[in-house]
């Protein structure tokens, strides 16, 4: 790739940012407002809350320095909106330590998933080098683009690590992430589904993708089927050493193959593991009374996940808000019936639990960093012929 190309694409990812910065800034509801029900008409004042905007009575402060109490009983006349920054000063402490102790849980859960992938293919690597990587690996996710900047440094550590078989190392990471992404899919599919009339484009859709996938899946995995596609005559007539490297990956992959009830158990706990993310999320959304039932996000958040992952900021950041902000305002609006402002209040309240998600995490992350700054860079290789070498 030509310096040109690069600039272009790095100019085109910038590009792709702004605009989806700037579709988000203008759906949030920056200003508190009070909505007043006269019956004919519908009456936004903008102000300021005073206080809790969840507790009544809610002191409302207009234009003019006038302080209005809402109470329990003009709810249903009164309708008052937090502004954005409103949400996040008034985050419930209790719910936000359970969102990110549900963070914590995935991630060192991820690390003895990826030991066990790496431990699998016979390659060299204790638990707590698999935590460390794990913790480094989410800590670099959040300075390169999408959601897998750490699949990049796990898989640069193990494959320098095991130098004779650099292909393998680095397909327990790319295994890692498929299992981990198929369990993800899988939560969302099971709730889109049991909820289908509501949920009916991201259904279809995700059932699309699980058909793709599986076909993919069979491909891979059965040499007969790559024999009747032509596929197999198809690389013995490629360069020797590319041709080298497929069987590798083909041996590779039947090693896991050979490991069918362990590939299982894993893809069925990192579905309840996704199961923890989501409610750990839900965790965060009370924290800011979202008002949103956790099926939602059981349905939601994982397609957010998914599409975040595309490289294009770093953490996804653009994407995540867009997204968030979008299908929250789209699908939680059913929540604030009488409110005419329902689908921009949701909206407001996606992209606030979106940028409250991001700050927890990248505060918990920098675990990772004081891992990578203390921690000598070496990592004990694989064993060839009973010895060990150390790089």
């Amino acid at each position: 790739m030509n310096l040109s190309t690069k600039t272009f694409i790095s100019i085109a990812k910038l590009t792709v940012v702004c605009a989806l910065l700037a579709y988000v800034f203008f759906r949030i509801q920056w200003q508190d407002s009070l909505v007043i029900d006269q019956g004919a008409e519908q009456i936004i004042v903008q102000g300021e809350i005073l206080g809790s905007w969840n507790q009544y009575p809610v002191e409302f402060k207009d234009p003019q320095g006038q302080i209005m109490s809402i109470s329990a009983k003009q709810q249903s006349t009164h309708q008052v909106n937090p502004g954005f920054f409103t949400y996040l000063k008034q985050t419930n402490p209790f719910w936000l330590l359970l969102g990110a102790l549900a963070f914590i849980v995935v991630a060192m859960f991820s690390a003895f998933r990826w030991h066990w992938l790496v431990n699998s293919q016979q390659l060299s690597l204790n638990i707590y080098q698999a935590i460390r990587l794990t913790w480094i690996g989410i800590f670099f996710n959040n300075f390169v683009p999408g959601q897998t900047g750490g699949d990049l440094v796990k898989a640069y550590y193990i494959a320098k690590n095991s130098p004779q078989k650099r292909l393998t190392a680095i397909l327990t990471v790319i295994a890692d992430r498929i299992i981990g992404l198929s369990a993800l899919i899988i939560v969302s599919l099971v709730t889109v589904t049991l909820f289908f009339d509501r949920f009916k484009e991201i259904a279809l859709t995700l059932w699309f993708g699980i058909i793709v996938g599986t076909f993919c899946a069979i491909v891979l995995l059965k040499r007969s089927v790559r024999r009747k596609l032509g596929l197999s005559a198809l690389v013995k007539k490629l360069p020797e050493k590319v041709t080298e490297q497929i069987y590798n990956l083909d041996t590779a992959i039947r090693q896991y193959h050979d490991h069918k009830r362990g590939v299982l158990m894993w893809w069925f706990f990192s579905v309840i593991n996704h199961i923890i993310n989501m409610l750990g999320i839900y965790a965060l959304s009370r924290s800011i009374n979202m008002g949103v039932p956790a099926t939602e996000f059981l349905a939601l958040v994982p397609v957010i996940f998914i599409v975040s992952a595309i490289p294009i900021a770093p953490n996804g950041w653009g994407i995540g808000e867009a997204l968030f902000g979008n299908l929250f305002g789209q699908y939680g609006a059913a929540y604030l019936p009488n409110n005419i402002n329902a689908q921009q209040i949701m909206s407001t309240r996606g992209v606030a639990l979106s940028i409250l998600f991001r700050i927890m995490s990248m505060f918990i992350s920098l675990f990772g960093g004081l891992l990578l700054l203390f921690s000598k860079d070496k990592l004990p290789s694989t064993k060839t012929d009973n010895q060990t070498t150390i790089i």
